[in-house]
């Protein structure tokens, strides 16, 4: 039963749960008051995960890979996507690490592009398959009226 005490209640029921993997905290004093100490990749930004990815080396993307927590391993792989990360090196380490495939969601993403635009001008330009039917003569008796002088005017 929760009375008040965030640290009495994750203590008393949640033990078993390393509470630094679910918990993304960037105050330095409450994770010293959590007792957490944990390692420099679970403060990675965005920003920092794509200089990782583009200039970084593979030992600091394994290290990533080895000490960072669920949430920043999902973003390295978003932004490997995103990003269609060129070194296959990072690939193939991405991929015996996490079991994810950087090459094959490329792959994905770019037929589900192709369909989408193929989708798009096939319904919004329908082909006519046959002739339009020429409306038969209506009989007029007399021509419809002109709006324009029948006559030159001088000044």
């Amino acid at each position: 039963r929760y009375d008040g005490d965030v640290d009495k209640y994750i203590n008393e029921n949640i033990k078993s749960i390393p509470k630094k993997n679910y918990l993304i905290i960037d105050d330095k004093t409450a994770l010293d008051f959590l007792d957490l100490h944990p390692e420099p990749e679970y403060f990675y930004t965005e920003n920092e995960i794509k200089e990782l990815l583009t200039t970084g080396s593979l030992e600091q993307l394994e290290d990533a890979l080895n000490f960072a927590p669920q949430g920043v391993i999902d973003i390295i792989k978003d932004m490997g996507v995103k990003i269609e990360l060129p070194d296959t090196r990072k690939r193939k380490m991405i991929f015996e690490k996490t079991g994810f495939s950087i090459d094959n969601a490329i792959m994905v993403n770019e037929i589900l592009s192709e369909n989408n635009n193929s989708d798009n001008t096939d319904t919004d330009k329908p082909q006519r398959k046959a002739e339009a039917i020429q409306p038969k003569a209506t009989g007029r008796k007399a021509t419809p009226i002109t709006t324009q002088n029948k006559y030159n005017i001088v000044e």
